[in-house]
């Protein structure tokens, strides 16, 4: 629906720019697009109701199941990933747990470090290393750092000093901030292979 507001007993629309327009001046049209517009987003916001109850209901039921043979086998809960196959193996629920990581104060003092131990070795810094250290550092358009790249970095054994203490902040420097969980419904096709059944809009 269009916002409207009413001025001496007469109705405008608000435009993009939050100028009024009276009514009487809006094109059938425009008035079919705003129609057609208010219809599909009452589908899109019953349908996004559907799926956030479908899903917390899915993560209730599998989390109950697991719960329940997690006892029987006298096992304190789970963490990470399971599958749930059914009877005839054909159809498969995955659940996967991941955590979210995120940095503190401490990659800063990282990052002066690495350019500290660069500087100090100008002339027999590895370029491909140094030019590692400058891209896990770059922060992209959303404000984030290459997580990827800061890993690699992780993974560099050198004896010197001051590249240890980099390594070493970088670690400290990493913290979870949580767990997402992920589910995703497969079942086989004629060939007997898995295929993934999306829920995602756009992949439809």
């Amino acid at each position: 629906m269009a916002k409207t507001k009413e001025l001496d007993g007469k109705v405008y629309w608000v435009d993009a720019e939050g100028s009024l327009k009276p009514e009487t001046s809006i094109s059938p049209a425009d008035k079919k697009k705003e129609e057609l517009v208010d219809a599909v987003f009452e589908y899109v916001a019953e349908t996004k109701t559907k799926l956030e109850t479908f899903k917390y209901w899915t993560q209730e039921v599998v989390a109950t199941y697991v719960e329940k043979q997690a006892k029987k086998a006298k096992v304190a809960g789970w963490k990470g990933n399971i599958r749930i196959i059914n009877y005839d193996g054909t159809k498969r629920i995955c659940v996967s747990k991941k955590e979210r990581m995120d940095f503190n104060e401490k990659l800063q003092f990282a990052k002066a470090k690495f350019d500290e131990w660069i500087i100090k070795r100008t002339e027999g810094a590895d370029e491909v290393l140094a030019e590692l250290v400058q891209k896990a550092f770059e922060v992209d358009k959303e404000g984030e750092i290459n997580r990827s790249f800061l890993f690699r970095l992780l993974r560099y054994s050198i004896s010197d000093p001051d590249f240890k203490k980099a390594q070493e902040l970088l670690k400290q420097s990493m913290q979870t901030s949580g767990t997402k969980e992920y589910i995703l419904f497969q079942e086989k096709d004629e060939h007997g292979e898995w295929k993934t059944i999306t829920l995602d809009f756009a992949a439809l």
